[in-house]
């Protein structure tokens, strides 16, 4: 085997290395980028999900609004009473106690009985 041979077997050698080297280098910074995009889509996603959640609490929020109006405004109109005697059976003492308040206030209701106050 002639040096000449062998030298030329290193400088091809040294080339390849070169090459597989840069190579090395352009995916390690493509995969820089990837990451980069997993965490910005990471955030995306996580921002979407409190949006889901507030949205999910608040239509929760307006459906039981709408079922307490809905029940206020058939006391008012039908059995003003009958509301006062179911709602302590569906709330804690000082839930009913501040939700009959605020309704004895908009509601006539001719027992004072029933009424915590």
């Amino acid at each position: 085997m002639s040096s000449h041979g062998v030298v030329e077997r290193t400088a091809t050698g040294d080339k390849h290395c070169a090459q597989m080297k840069g190579w090395l280098q352009e995916e390690k910074r493509y995969n820089e980028v990837l990451r980069q995009e997993i965490g910005q889509l990471d955030e995306a996603v996580e921002q979407e999900e409190i949006w889901i959640l507030c949205l999910l609490l608040v239509g929760l929020q307006l459906a039981v609004g709408f079922a307490l109006a809905a029940a206020v405004l058939y006391a008012s109109s039908y059995d003003p009473e009958l509301f006062y005697r179911l709602l302590p059976r569906v709330l804690c003492e000082e839930t009913y106690t501040n939700l009959a308040y605020a309704l004895g206030k908009i509601l006539p209701v001719a027992s004072e009985g029933l009424l915590p106050f």
